[in-house]
């Protein structure tokens, strides 16, 4: 039988909006997992604009330092605490219990959040929300790569992560209208709706099939048949696609669990020189995505504003805002990039683009502070809108949708739990530091985060693998490529009988 690779080839690019079936398919899919990144990025730019709030710094007494860095960080703590919880549900119960469970913690913790009377009761909130949204969290990109059909695979898992400024945009505007509200209302109504995009995915999730993976793996192999053939061939079974891709979901499915048969998923994550490389590519992008320099930038933009000497409430937000705009675009267009660019050269591209951002950052902030000169603050802010498109032209798109790509279907949710723990752990303890270390270090603290970048641009280069062009069950050759298999592997191969088809262009997919 042809591979995936072989009937995609020969087929083209399928239009989903010209397909019946996908446009349902995503017309589902898209509001059930997409918007929880959109929860993540809601309360990055909601801490960001409330800073700028008279009426919530009133009613906690103006946080600054560590409190305002525990204030911002302990979102991350909470989502740090329930990330093995959230690979052990989707394992266990199937990808869409997580969802609807993170998704009815999340709505419990925004109320509270709104509701909040003191510092400590606003702290228990939002860990309640970080809790709720890592849980879900650990299944949506799952669920969009195991659903999607395979030549929308990688833009679709891409664009999971873009929602993160979606949710960012709503917050930074909805602050910029509310902080010209003189009661607590003014941070209680922003507060209150970042449990909205939980609402519609608890609405939508019912509607949404099970993964075809999961099913397969707990033998409803006729169940999952059917899946595919209803969304990826308008309902024909015997479609070759269809096929195909049943043929090799069931085989990677089989190696795996005959491989690792009596070790549980989080085991696995060590267990063979293949799945430690892959689980240091999820510790690695974890920790990228908090320590490039973009948890300062988001988290802490009032400060920079003020270090630059743009301040006030209306400019401060009215920036906030525009600077969200332009990153959600610039996102949605890198993820598209995504389905047609190799990995690896994208995110070398984006971590030397922050790398030079962050030196002007830091030549900038001390030129300004030393000389008072405008020109140097305007460098700044042009800056950080360079920073950003180069964030979003790797870090965004590619944090979820590489991890997932690089991960088998066995420890696929225990490798994106590990992702989710680190980049949480990381974040929590980046925001509780950042306020303090810019406030003491003031523009030495870039220099901080250039030297992390090259290192970030080097693990890249040695440690990263080339996945553009392998499905999701192909995958393993470009790790058995990376590596030399010992005779075990070479025999456990020959036994469940695993083909090695080569690599094929999929820039016409």
């Amino acid at each position: 039988m042809r591979t995936v690779t072989d009937v995609l080839v020969e087929r083209g690019r399928t239009s989903w909006f010209k397909d019946a079936s996908l446009r349902h398919l995503y017309l589902i899919l898209i509001p059930s997992c997409l918007l929880t990144a959109a929860t993540t990025g809601y309360d990055s730019s909601m801490l960001s604009g409330l800073q700028a709030v008279s009426t919530w710094k009133e009613s906690f007494n103006n946080p600054q330092g560590s409190i305002l860095g525990f204030m911002s960080g302990c979102y991350n703590l909470g989502a740090a605490c329930s990330a093995p919880l959230g690979a052990f549900l989707a394992n266990r119960y199937g990808r869409k219990i997580p969802i609807i469970v993170g998704s009815c913690i999340t709505i419990i913790g925004a109320v509270l959040q709104a509701a909040a009377q003191n510092v400590a009761m606003f702290i228990v909130a939002r860990m309640t929300i970080g809790f709720g949204v890592s849980v879900a969290l650990i299944s949506c990109p799952v669920m969009i790569s195991e659903l999607s059909h395979p030549s929308h695979r990688s833009t679709f898992t891409s664009l999971f992560n873009t929602n993160w400024y979606l949710g960012s945009l709503i917050a930074a505007w909805t602050t910029f209208g509310t902080f010209r509200m003189h009661s607590s209302w003014g941070w209680r109504l922003p507060s209150l709706l970042q449990g909205v995009p939980a609402i519609i995915q608890l609405s939508f999730i019912w509607f949404l099939p099970e993964s075809p993976r999961y099913l397969i793996a707990n033998e409803r192999g006729e169940e999952a048949i059917q899946i595919l053939a209803k969304y990826h061939a308008a309902g024909n079974v015997d479609d070759e696609l269809v096929q195909a891709e049943f043929a090799e979901i069931n085989a990677a499915i089989v190696m795996e669990s005959q491989l690792n048969s009596g070790k549980s998923a989080f085991r696995e994550l060590f267990s063979s020189p293949a799945n430690r490389h892959r689980t240091f590519i999820c510790f690695a992008l974890g920790l990228f995505s908090q320590w490039s320099g973009n948890g300062l930038v988001s988290y802490f933009l009032v400060q920079i504003f003020n270090t630059i000497g743009i301040k006030g409430q209306t400019t401060q937000t009215l920036l906030n805002a525009i600077i969200t705009v332009c990153s959600y675009i610039e996102a949605i267009c890198a993820a598209v990039l995504a389905g047609r660019m190799k990995r690896r050269p994208q995110f070398m591209i984006s971590i030397a683009g922050m790398f030079f951002c962050m030196i002007g950052f830091a030549i900038g902030t001390n030129v300004y502070s030393t000389h008072k000169y405008e020109s140097a603050a305007r460098a700044v802010l042009a800056m950080i809108f360079i920073f950003y498109a180069f964030y979003n032209l790797a870090l965004n798109p590619l944090l979820f949708g590489y991890a997932v790509e690089v991960l088998p279907f066995a420890i696929r949710a225990p490798g994106l739990s590990l992702l989710q723990l680190t980049a949480k752990s990381f974040g929590f303890f980046n925001q509780w530091v950042n306020p303090i270390a810019l406030s003491k270090l003031s523009w030495k603290y870039y220099i901080v985060f250039s030297c992390i970048l090259i290192v970030e641009l080097g693990v890249v280069y040695f440690g990263f693998p080339e996945t553009k062009g392998y499905s999701l069950e192909r995958v393993d050759e470009v790790f058995r490529k990376s590596r030399h298999r010992d005779d075990k592997e070479d025999l456990a191969d020959g036994k469940h009988g695993v083909e090695t088809f080569e690599l094929q262009d999929d820039r016409n997919l």
